[in-house]
């Protein structure tokens, strides 16, 4: 884009200008605070935390067994819990956060490889129709 005019060096200066002045009163502001988790958000956390290494049909899809899943699933949930916004962090809706959390959870356990993480997903969702 080409700009002409006699004015332009004069916005060009105060656009950098204000530029600068945002950022400076961005670094001088507090850092935000961090959302506290509901009542509703740390329950279903926990419940599912303790009932998710106990379905024997997602164990069973996953591959996995108890002792291994117990063992990994304290880091996958406070993965799941850090990375969740503040929609989640903040809902009252059991519902969403069971829905969010497991969803997570099936992501972290999903192995890497690829075609193995489509048949673990075709058997979850065939064991949830039952």
């Amino acid at each position: 884009m080409y700009f002409r005019g006699p004015h332009w060096g004069i916005k060009a200066s105060t656009i950098a200008i204000a530029s600068l002045f945002s950022s400076a009163v961005q670094a001088q502001q507090p850092a935000a605070k961090a959302v506290q988790p509901s009542a509703v958000f740390v329950k279903t956390a926990e419940a599912t935390r303790s009932s998710f290494c106990k379905n024997a049909r997602l164990l069973s899809c996953l591959q996995l067994d108890r002792v291994k899943c117990e063992a990994q699933i304290g880091p996958a949930v406070n993965n799941c819990t850090k990375d969740a916004g503040p929609a989640f962090l903040t809902t009252q809706a059991e519902g969403l956060v069971s829905g969010y959390l497991t969803g997570c959870l099936l992501s972290a356990f999903l192995p890497a490889n690829a075609q193995r993480s489509k048949e673990a997903t075709s058997c979850i969702q065939q064991a949830g129709k039952k």
